[in-house]
């Protein structure tokens, strides 16, 4: 299957040729389950790999999240081949899910599908598995346990917020990276809409939220908004506006890490800078008198949640 397949076409050809396609025939998951365990394969992990697919409705799920992986790959400038498949494309496709604010339980049904993946392509390839199989069952490893212990309790869990996030920013190299930073940090805007860039005439942007919110119009300070138009410059149209990539997702990631290194912070994506946010505006809200209510019911807003309960995952 060439490379220029469309996703649907790379996904059906994969699951055909390493016979992971068992719906209606006559087949049952729970047997394949148990003739891997009495082989001696008791590891959830490798269980998950090697069982197919026995039920549509998981089937229709995990093509889905197998497409949002290759859409995310073209995003970033590489091609849609599933058969490219590594842990460090995965690892960056998670973190970006995961940097968007996905819940827990939603990353790991996104490893349990990366297993399934992983699987076929050992199938149908034994170089690829010599290649990558450690890497891929390490990174799912590293997610799982970062999803699961996100779901305990929030207070057994430690603050995501840097410590000072005005140094991390400032200490980012590359320019157009520190300008998406500075987006995250003083707005609390999620990754996507700092990474791309739709500008307004009037220096406001359009923003779009995981949460279903859309504000044609939303403020961002003067500085950044100059900023984002020369780097916009070359994609700009007649009225002004203009729609343009400022930095890929992984090259953000990659220098805002070094740079929270530089300064001896915890780096855990992107989202972090989004919690600094969260911080720091409550901090001010509290200052100017508001009560606790009225200040969480502020942050919801800022963020774009409809539910106040939700702060608590970024302010205790």
């Amino acid at each position: 299957m060439g490379k220029t397949a469309s996703p649907s076409a790379q996904i059906n050809a994969l699951e055909k040729e390493s016979g992971y396609l068992h719906i209606n025939d006559g087949t049952h998951k729970a047997d394949a389950q148990q003739e891997l365990r009495d082989s001696g394969t008791t590891d959830f992990h490798d269980i998950c790999k090697q069982v197919g697919f026995y039920e549509s409705k998981t089937l229709c799920k995990y093509n889905g999240i197998f497409k949002q992986y290759l859409k995310f790959e073209r995003d970033e400038g590489r091609p849609m081949n599933l058969r490219g498949f590594t842990a460090e494309k995965a690892d960056a496709f998670l973190q970006y899910k995961w940097d968007e604010g996905r819940s827990p339980s939603t990353i790991l049904g996104y490893c349990k599908a990366f297993a399934k993946l992983e699987g076929m392509l050992e199938t149908v390839n034994k170089d690829w598995g010599e290649h990558h199989t450690d890497k891929v069952d390490e990174m799912l490893k590293n997610w799982r346990t970062e999803a699961n212990d996100a779901q305990r309790p929030l207070d057994e869990r430690e603050s995501r917020a840097y410590a000072d996030a005005g140094a991390v920013v400032a200490a980012i190299e590359d320019p157009r990276a520190q300008v998406a930073a500075s987006l995250q940090l003083e707005t609390g805007l999620r990754v996507h809409d700092v990474t791309y860039i739709r500008l307004n005439p009037d220096n406001t942007l359009e923003v779009n939220s995981k949460a279903g919110y859309r504000v044609a119009n939303f403020p961002i300070p003067e500085r950044l908004a100059v900023a984002l138009r020369e780097f916009g410059a070359a994609n700009m149209q007649a009225d002004g506006s203009t729609k343009f990539n400022l930095i890929s997702y992984n090259d953000y990631r990659t220098e805002l890490k070094a740079a929270a290194e530089k300064c001896g912070e915890r780096y855990s994506g992107t989202h972090q800078l989004r919690h600094s946010f969260a911080q720091n505006l409550y901090a001010e809200l509290r200052e100017k008198g508001y009560t606790e209510l009225q200040a969480r019911q502020e942050l919801a807003e800022r963020l774009f949640h409809g539910r106040i309960s939700v702060t608590y995952n970024y302010v205790r």
